[in-house]
């Protein structure tokens, strides 16, 4: 077949319309239709259906665009026969409309037509299916007189342009007519889904054809490029104002874009030619998309859900829903069910018309605009629905009435909905000038009655702020008393809120006694009072307070109880610890704070107490997180073994590195830990960490032990043994290897409720260790008490061994008598704070178990500890050979001094113990 690459062929010379008169080309428009009707006519009743009356020149302007319907001839195949076959015996029929439309049937139909040229040239031409729905579409050219095959092809909406025969969007087949001579055109039409779309073939030239299809091309530019800059102008003005109808007008608008682009073939046919069976789905998923959008739109808009009778807005919210299902056949490539569902979503369109004519005649504002745009869609779906069912067939439209529609649509809803938006924002505009005088007015009130406090009738923060700034001023001095309640949650809690308010306002009477001439008083927070003393110095600022303290610490009647409040006093003076109200404030407050832990609770502020503050703030802002980002770490310090003269164990202790501060001392972040209530997390941080660092030296061959040191606080969790248990199985690490330091103190301020958890870590076959043995108030009688298998003596008593006579010290006596005792109820005993050989030597001597300190080695990393681990503690060892006198078992050695020392250290160990014991203790 031609390439149609040549120029499109002229009629002949005496027949050129250039030389026709005006009358010549009217009559020719008139009379030629009518010649070829009657001939149409005349040849349907010889019955001769061989022969069939078309345009005398083929590719003649006077018949361009020359409807071929009602000059072929159709007939249905159901068996699928060849051309040959169908040309020789076929049913063949003459359809009556300007279109065919064979609707859902499983046969395929075939379509013939004649085409006769009696120039003495080639004649090219196009006949036009258009932009058509149909599958397959194979078109067959024979000889009118001998049948042979002259060309043959296929095209079709399952075709990707690419391999059309005519790679354009319009299903075009190219026909050749050689002069003087007749061909046959045969079509064959199939449809594997069942339907079957409308067909009008139409007679074009090449030139006029490919003209046709690049206005329609520039037709539809200009129409998607609109519907393009109206929805991303809407999508901007959304991101800007948040209004949702705006951003429903967008996505309506860009559904019907992509309705408008899969109905003329502006899809994936181009983007992805190979996979057309998604054209067909894109299509029935965005037509239903667009109608609800655009029907979300109006609902939104007019408030439907408010306005209409509630059994038609249920009405409409199910057809919704019945519209949305529409997409579903179409999800499982079935096109015919398809087909006919999304008809529902169409005729949502009617009833959402209906119930915006309802509101128009009730007179709601943009109602009637939406009624006309409503309008023109439904007679668009009920066009576009009628034409596809083939019940319009002599009507001549195509797809652009439902752009045209779409657009008209967009156009009228985008005014109707700025109208509203408009009436909407000055209505917010007045609401909110409304709002603006209200908020004045409380403004103004509340202005009023924020200086000051309803209950005691104190100025508040703020007027005491303004009264600051206009004393300082002067040159006088002032004193800054800030005054905190101590737990006066309490007070609330034991005598309600109408109790802690009557204390308030008795505190404020006695603070207010006490104040001298030009002095102030206000109340900043529930708790608290700001006392400024007017020309004092810090001297004499210290003697009001102390005589406030007397007068707050006095009882408070109430009722029949009397209330007993504690208050601590923080006191900052001008200029020299702040020359603004806030500096001033602040560092009263900070004294303030630190007047909790002395005894007067009156501290005045010093120089550096808020670079102070300022840090503790920091590192408890930033506990929680640490743990989380790991900034934990351990470190391990070893312990010598003195039976074994090995380190088969060790301590792990916790660091804190904090990214800003640097190495934090536990004894700074501790008390900090406990204050944010974090004590249970990072416990269970360092037990995990510690075991798993036992798994990997395991791993590496080394059997070392650990100590781990817990809280108090942790003993109380029920839980913690199973957790203990299930780390140890996690990290495959005997129980026997990891020993839990708890304090002393902790122990036994609460024996009997942490009795339990200990024994349950004992039964699986944990050791237990006292930390810190000797500061706390522990006797004998409770530590048999316990399961505890160790004790660590402090270091400081380990400490003043280093003084000459130390042996002969009350701290030696000490340490022997508690080696003693542990000894008498089978414990060992570990001695930490060891930083010379000679206070090794004393310890070695006393028959101390294990050894730890800074005479071995600071604590060490995982890696420096096994570094170091590697040399022995045999060096050690041969260091306290000369007076090393190591005994297995473990004796207790007879200590003529240490009655006197173990009886003051442990109250009441002599009655506990009694004498027999120390005698056997010497004999053993």
């Amino acid at each position: 077949m031609s390439t149609f690459s040549h120029a499109m062929p002229v009629v002949p010379d005496n027949y050129a319309l250039a030389s026709c008169s005006a009358w010549r080309l009217l009559a020719m428009l008139l009379l030629f239709p009518l010649l070829a009707g009657i001939s149409t006519a005349l040849a349907a009743a010889q019955l001769m259906p061989e022969v069939v009356i078309v345009p005398r020149f083929v590719g003649d302007r006077l018949y361009e665009r020359q409807n071929l319907v009602p000059m072929l001839r159709w007939c249905e195949d159901r068996d699928g026969r060849s051309v040959e076959e169908v040309r020789q015996q076929c049913n063949w029929q003459r359809s009556r409309q300007q279109s065919l439309h064979f609707a859902s049937s499983p046969s395929a139909f075939w379509l013939h037509v004649r085409l006769h040229n009696i120039s003495s040239a080639d004649r090219n031409a196009v006949v036009d299916f258009g932009v058509s729905r149909q599958d397959y579409l194979d078109w067959y050219v024979l000889d009118a007189s001998t049948g042979m095959r002259l060309a043959q092809g296929r095209v079709g909406d399952r075709l990707p342009m690419q391999v059309r025969e005519l790679p354009t969007r319009r299903q075009g087949i190219p026909v050749l007519v050689p002069p003087a001579k007749d061909i046959d055109l045969y079509v064959r039409t199939d449809s594997y889904d069942g339907w079957h779309h409308m067909l009008k073939p139409v007679l074009l030239s090449e030139k006029t054809f490919l003209e046709s299809e690049q206005k329609q091309d520039f037709a539809n530019g200009l129409i998607f490029g609109m519907f393009g800059a109206i929805a991303a102008a809407s999508l901007t003005a959304y991101v800007a104002t948040r209004v949702r109808s705006i951003l429903l007008y967008g996505l309506a608008l860009i559904g019907l874009l992509i309705y408008s682009m899969v109905m003329n073939d502006y899809d994936l046919m181009f983007i992805w030619p190979n996979a057309p069976d998604l054209h067909n789905r894109l299509a029935f998923f965005a037509g239903p998309a667009t109608v609800l959008l655009y029907c979300a739109l109006v609902f939104e808009l007019l408030h439907m859900s408010t306005r209409l009778p509630r059994w038609a807005w249920r009405g409409l919210q199910v057809w919704s829903v019945l519209a949305a299902l529409s997409c579903l056949p179409a999800v499982f490539g079935h096109v015919l069910w398809s087909m006919y569902t999304t008809l529902v979503a169409a005729w949502l369109t009617l009833p959402a018309f209906v119930a915006v004519c309802w509101l128009a005649w009730r007179q709601v504002p943009a109602a009637g605009l939406m009624a006309m745009a409503f309008a023109a869609q439904v007679l668009a779906a009920v066009l576009n629905a009628s034409r596809t069912m083939g019940l319009l067939r002599n009507v001549s439209f195509d797809q652009s009435i439902i752009q045209l529609a779409g657009l008209f649509q967009a156009l009228v809803l985008a005014y109707a909905m700025a109208q509203l938006l408009i009436k909407m924002r000055q209505e917010n505009l007045h609401s909110a000038q409304l709002a603006l005088e209200v908020q004045a007015k409380l403004h103004a009130q509340q202005e009023q009655e924020q200086r000051q406090d309803k209950l005691t009738g104190l100025p508040n923060r703020l007027a005491l702020v303004e009264w600051l700034l206009a004393r300082m001023t002067q040159p006088r001095p002032l004193a800054v008393i800030h005054i905190g309640i101590s737990d006066f949650k309490a007070v609330n809690e034991q005598y309600s809120h109408q109790g802690g308010d009557y204390a308030l306002v008795e505190l404020c009477r006695r603070c207010q006694a006490v104040l001298g001439p030009g002095d102030y008083l206000a109340r900043q927070l529930s708790d608290e009072f700001i006392m400024v003393l007017h020309g004092v110095d810090t001297i004499q600022a210290l003697s009001v307070a102390s005589q406030l303290m007397q007068r707050l610490a006095q009882p408070i009647p109430y009722g029949e109880a009397e209330m007993v409040l504690r208050s601590r006093m923080g006191i900052a003076t001008y200029p020299q610890d702040g020359r603004d109200p806030e500096t001033l404030l602040q560092h009263a407050h900070i004294a303030k704070r630190e007047a909790s832990h002395l005894a007067s609770r009156i501290q005045t502020y010093h120089n550096g107490s808020d670079k102070l503050f300022e840090r503790r703030n920091l590192l408890l802002r930033d506990l929680r997180s640490a743990i989380a980002a790991e900034q934990f770490l351990l470190v391990y310090q070893p312990k010598l073994n003195l039976a074994t003269g090995r380190v088969d164990t060790a301590e792990a202790m916790l660091r804190w590195d904090h990214p800003q501060l640097g190495r934090v001392s536990p004894v700074e972040f501790i008390p900090l830990v406990e204050r944010a209530d974090a004590t249970w997390q990072l416990s269970m941080w360092v037990l995990e960490r510690g075991i798993a660092q036992m798994a990997r030296w395991l791993q590496r061959g080394y059997r070392i032990g650990l100590s781990l040191n817990l809280s108090a606080q942790d003993l109380h969790h029920r839980q913690l043994p199973q957790l203990v248990q299930e780390l140890l199985e996690k990290y495959a690490v005997p129980a026997e290897l990891l020993t839990l330091e708890i304090t002393e103190s902790g122990v036994m301020q609460h024996l009997d409720s942490v009795r339990l958890v200990l024994n349950a870590l004992c039964e699986q076959g944990v050791r237990l260790s006292i930390d810190d043995f000797g500061t706390g108030y522990s006797s004998l009688a409770m530590l048999k008490q316990l399961p505890v298998t160790e004790l660590k003596i402090d270091r400081a008593f380990v400490a003043p061994l280093e003084r000459d006579d130390s042996e002969n010290g009350e701290d030696a006596a000490i340490i022997r008598a508690i080696i003693g005792i542990a000894h008498s109820v089978g414990m060992q005993v570990v001695a930490e704070g060891v930083e010379t050989q000679a206070v090794a030597r004393m310890l070695c001597d006393w028959q101390c178990e294990y050894l730890q300190g800074y005479w071995l080695t600071p604590p060490l990393s995982a890696e420096q500890f096994l570094a170091w681990q590697e040399q022995g503690g045999e060096r050690f060892m041969q260091e306290l050979q000369p007076t090393a006198a190591i005994a297995s078992p473990p004796t207790l050695m007879a200590l003529p001094a240490a009655d006197s020392a173990a009886d003051s250290l442990f109250p009441g160990l002599g009655g506990v113990m009694g004498a027999p014991i120390i005698s056997g203790g010497q004999a053993g």
